[in-house]
């Protein structure tokens, strides 16, 4: 087996914002097309992502663990 195969690389957007609306973005379109008969190829057309779409999400959040580890959720100290 090739190791490229497993090879990851952090995505950076505009703000870490957008890295986490993209990221639920992916992960609720593959969702979507797991429980429906939609053809992602005639749907999207050109703008299908080959890539692993999991893959892609998780390369978006990853980066986002650093800034976010001192974060508290709001009203829980």
């Amino acid at each position: 087996m090739s190791d490229d195969k497993f090879k990851f690389t952090e995505l950076h957007l505009g703000t870490p914002h957008d890295n986490i609306a993209a990221a639920i973005s992916i992960i609720q379109t593959q969702i979507m097309a797991t429980y429906s008969d939609v053809d992602s190829q005639t749907m999207f057309g050109l703008f299908h992502c080959k890539t692993d779409h999991l893959l892609a999400a998780v390369s978006l959040l990853v980066p986002l663990l650093g800034p976010v580890e001192a974060l508290r959720w709001e009203g829980r100290g």
